[in-house]
């Protein structure tokens, strides 16, 4: 807008003194007004420039023509005791603080858009850890264990490491059962659940069972050894 009064330098001049000048002649705002009108309607270039006189502000507003791909005209106030150099420097400091409010307005919008997508991710990445942890698999109590199902379908249960010899055989043993006790420390005791307790289980089995025990530290010996059979109901 500046650039725009710096073009039309003198009928802005003319316009801003011309009412100062009519007002020191002792003609009041409103017979002001009439000249204008009347004026403007004789041709008079300075006074079709005024579009309305504002006497509570002070200021009137001028039609300034804006050459550029197509001739126009734009309406702005300004100040009757003023220049048009000072109208123009007023309009700088206008244009300077106008862009500085949208400069700390777009960072303000930046840094509330960083912020938001930060959370977004935050948001994203523990969703996900949730449902990760919601589709993990669950664990079953045979996945714990060694075990294998022997002749005649008897289920033939050890234990993965020491801490488990003493679980296995209070949790998973019941009433008809055997466990197979090694001669050997660090041999697995292993249970043969017997899921016919009045017969008893078959030799074959019982082979199965106190092989089981060699497992771990037992087998990577290379020494094979027998173990004692316990029976729960003769306990």
């Amino acid at each position: 807008m500046a650039e725009f009064i710096e073009h039309n330098l003198q009928g802005v001049d003319s316009a801003i003194l011309a009412v100062p000048v009519a007002l020191a002649k002792g003609i009041g705002w409103e017979d002001l007004a009439r000249m204008v009108k009347d004026e403007k309607k004789a041709g008079n270039p300075i006074a079709g420039l005024i579009d309305k006189l504002h006497f509570e502000k002070n200021c009137m507003a001028l039609l300034i023509a804006i050459i550029s791909m197509k001739w126009m005209m734009m309406k702005r106030h300004f100040q009757c005791i003023s220049s048009s150099h000072a109208n123009a420097q007023r309009w700088y400091e206008l244009k300077k603080k106008q862009e500085c409010k949208q400069e700390k307005t777009f960072t303000a919008h930046k840094k509330a858009f960083k912020a938001a997508e930060k959370k977004i991710h935050l948001q994203l990445s523990q969703e996900k850890s949730v449902a990760t942890i919601s589709h993990m698999h669950k664990v079953h109590w045979l996945e714990k264990f060694n075990w294998f199902i022997g002749t005649w379908n008897y289920l033939v249960i050890s234990r993965r490491d020491a801490q488990q010899n003493e679980m296995t055989v209070k949790r998973y043993m019941s009433k008809g059962d055997l466990e197979v006790c090694p001669c050997r420390s660090g041999a697995s005791s292993t249970v043969i659940k017997n899921h016919r307790p009045e017969q008893p289980v078959p030799p074959l089995t019982l082979n199965q069972g106190e092989y089981l025990t060699d497992e771990g530290e037992v087998w990577q010996s290379g020494r094979g050894e027998f173990g004692w059979l316990y029976w729960l109901g003769a306990l």
